[in-house]
């Protein structure tokens, strides 16, 4: 059976093949991650308070593929009150620890309460490398934990390891080992 779109009752339903069988998907619940071919349409959200590092992001983004959208905000409240506003809530989440008002790991955890939000991979995207905030953040359902790394090279170079590395579906979880990208 070949990968193909296919209508069914007004939804586009993307088949694809995964290591244990075959599987249909909405075209709406896919994530940024789990089909690269469908990369070119989806959205991620930079929770980023330094100016400096979401421009960063943006441009190496961009140089990946330019047809990502993105869009950013600068603190946590921010964060949350543009999940709970949005008619279409993003495709995945890059997370910062460190942001004013509200930081990463409360935000993770409010997003994996919410029904609405909790299916959306979360990548932290952080200076830290502290033991305490890998396990945290891996407990609290993050996807990946990813070090900003110091030039715009690495941190393409970890961007598309990030994008073309796939998630698990949802109610599935990334395991411990692969949880840090370098």
């Amino acid at each position: 059976m070949p990968e193909q779109a296919l209508p069914l009752i007004g939804e586009i339903i993307v088949t694809y093949r995964w290591p244990d069988g075959w599987y249909l998907q909405p075209l709406d619940r896919l994530t940024c991650c789990q089909h690269s071919a469908l990369m070119r349409h989806s959205h991620i959200l930079l929770a980023e308070d330094d100016a400096d590092d979401r421009d960063l992001f943006i441009e190496a983004l961009a140089a990946l593929d330019p047809l990502i959208r993105i869009s950013t905000v600068e603190d946590g409240e921010e964060l949350l009150d543009h999940l709970k506003q949005s008619q279409k809530i993003p495709d995945c989440i890059f997370l910062d620890l460190n942001m004013p008002k509200k930081n990463g790991k409360e935000c993770l955890s409010e997003i994996k309460r919410d029904d609405r939000t909790r299916h959306i991979p979360v990548i932290i995207y952080t200076t830290s490398l502290n033991a305490r905030d890998i396990d945290e953040t891996f407990e609290k359902g993050a996807l990946r934990f990813i070090r900003k790394p110091n030039s715009f090279k690495e941190l393409t170079s970890v961007l598309n390891k990030c994008i073309r590395s796939g998630i698990p579906f949802p109610g599935q979880r990334t395991d411990r080992a692969n949880f840090i990208l370098r």
